[in-house]
């Protein structure tokens, strides 16, 4: 088996898939629920996966369809409109890399992105700028919040990847989107509180005042001791200094998005050698009841099959599903954009252990893996296990970057 990622230069993007993305729910979200309803989620892959195959194939359109571009373009304006855009929380917010990989990929894409008025091209000029200063929140090396813009906690930026990726990728996208990462950055060191607030209103995005009145002014400019709004007694949440600073990630300045790209990647894979038993304190264990992994004593076994939560043991093929889904996705738009480049020596590791982990998850998804989570059993499969976003990241993974099942 070849252990290396080999991305198509021109993607297929087959009928039976886009009439999947085309029955998904209309990407859109809410300031209700917490996290990942069926149209945030959902609905913003299948939208990127529209964008995406309208990027490659202008004009596709399947038939007894609309056109490809009539959903695409559906799915931005939903996404723009009033009470329905991102609410920029932090945390598991799955659908923030896929609603900004898709705005990226769309101003790169002028069959797209030539069909839209300017007043809709300054929304979704806010919504990106919004996803640069959240992402400095969460991510940023000089903040320390554990939580997001709303005070409402389950967050912190040294936790699993799918609280961790979600609140790096959007503004990897943003440089893309903005032409480069000085841009970026003086969208940051230029932020104002007040003027963000006030277009907000303007543009009639209910969602984000809502999420960010709660941190106010100073948390966001000039940072400062963070407390929990949801709790009985004060509750710490930990430090930041605000967002009004370059972006540095781990080290890594913004402009060095492959670095970033790379580091994203390893953060999914560091689950150590891959086994098919895990076992934890007091009889918890997750195991693979018949076989064994294909890539067995391989390094590179996905985080989330090797980690823990409050309960004790994680290991959990629905964790590692949405790892996959978030990532898979948004490498290749990545890719397309040319923030990543699977070709280069300094990517050839990071390309085998992604290969390792996914060959291992899939296996482990496709015979049965007996689970192990939040203090209890489980066993997940395609039908009962996994979130809309899946199916698009599978087709992305087999058409877009060359890879296999095993």
């Amino acid at each position: 088996m070849e252990f290396c990622l080999r991305p198509a230069k021109t993607p297929a993007f087959p009928q039976e898939v886009l009439k999947d993305a085309y029955a998904m729910p209309t990407a859109a979200y809410t300031p209700y629920t917490r996290v990942n309803t069926h149209s945030e989620l959902g609905g913003s892959t299948a939208l990127l996966y529209e964008v995406l195959a309208e990027h490659y194939h202008p004009g596709l359109k399947v038939e007894g369809e609309e056109s490809n571009l009539a959903y695409v373009l559906r799915g931005l304006r939903s996404l723009i409109s009033s009470g329905k855009e991102p609410a920029m929380k932090v945390g598991p917010i799955w659908g923030h890399p896929m609603t900004a990989s898709a705005f990226a990929v769309a101003k790169a894409t002028p069959a797209i992105w030539d069909q839209l008025s300017d007043e809709e091209k300054e929304k979704i000029d806010w919504l990106m700028r919004a996803f640069v200063v959240t992402c400095s929140w969460a991510t940023a090396d000089q903040n320390d919040y554990r939580t997001g813009p709303c005070l409402a906690g389950n967050y912190s930026k040294h936790w699993n990847p799918n609280h961790i990726s979600p609140s790096v990728i959007p503004i990897l996208m943003a440089v893309s989107y903005f032409g480069s990462a000085d841009t970026v950055n003086e969208i940051l060191t230029g932020f104002s509180y007040d003027d963000f607030m006030e277009t907000f209103q303007r543009l009639g995005f209910t969602n984000i005042l809502r999420s960010w009145s709660a941190a106010g002014k100073m948390l966001f400019e000039t940072g400062g001791d963070c407390y929990l709004q949801n709790c009985e007694t004060l509750t710490p949440a930990g430090h930041g200094k605000g967002v009004k600073f370059p972006y540095v990630y781990r080290g890594m300045p913004l402009a060095d998005t492959d670095a970033i790209f790379r580091e994203l990647l390893d953060h999914n894979t560091r689950g150590g050698k891959v086994v098919n038993r895990i076992d934890g304190e007091g009889g918890q264990c997750a195991y693979q009841p018949t076989g064994e992994s294909p890539v067995t004593g391989r390094d590179g076994m996905m985080t989330e099959f090797n980690s823990h939560d409050a309960f004790g043991i994680r290991s959990d093929v629905n964790y590692c599903a949405c790892n996959f889904s978030i990532l898979v996705p948004s490498l290749t738009a990545g890719i397309a954009l040319g923030l990543w480049d699977p070709a280069s020596p300094a990517n050839a590791e990071t390309s085998e252990r992604t290969v390792v982990s996914i060959t291992d998850f899939f296996y482990k998804l496709f015979h049965g893996y007996v689970s192990f989570s939040k203090g209890k059993p489980h066993v997940f499969t395609e039908e009962n296990g996994v979130h809309g976003g899946y199916r698009f990241a599978k087709a992305l993974w087999l058409d877009a970057l060359g890879g296999k099942i095993e």
